[in-house]
């Protein structure tokens, strides 16, 4: 995006007034103090889903997609028993991550068949 110069841009975050993130190995200029600020802006623009588009992905149903407001995401089902339903049914593909050992729920990924790290902020 940009790169960092004498002065550091201000959060694009409304009502931040905390210098933006520059990531000190390449220089890059975020444009949000952090994280955080950067996903609320996110989901002030991502709208929750509507029309067609919107519909469960398992095939008989006709309930919306899940939408998780909080990271903006838009899911291809209505609810987890409708994703691992289309996985069991092999309609569905299983994530594609290899094993990395988290051995508890709740350290692990969410996502059916993914083991990778859970993300914490």
């Amino acid at each position: 995006h940009k790169m960092a110069g004498p002065m550091a841009a201000i959060c694009g975050f409304k009502g931040c007034s905390r210098r933006v993130h520059v990531d000190t190995k390449t220089g890059f200029v975020h444009d949000y103090c952090g994280r955080t600020h950067a996903s609320a802006a996110l989901a002030e623009r991502v709208k929750a889903p509507h029309g067609d588009c919107s519909t469960c992905a398992l095939p008989g149903c006709d309930r919306t997609v899940h939408f998780d407001e909080h990271v903006g995401r838009v899911h291809d089902f209505c609810g987890i028993l409708h994703a691992q339903q289309a996985e069991t049914l092999g309609l569905w593909r299983t994530s594609n991550r290899t094993l990395q050992g988290q051995a508890t729920p709740e350290t692990r990924c969410a996502l059916p068949g993914c083991s990778a790290p859970r993300y914490q902020e």
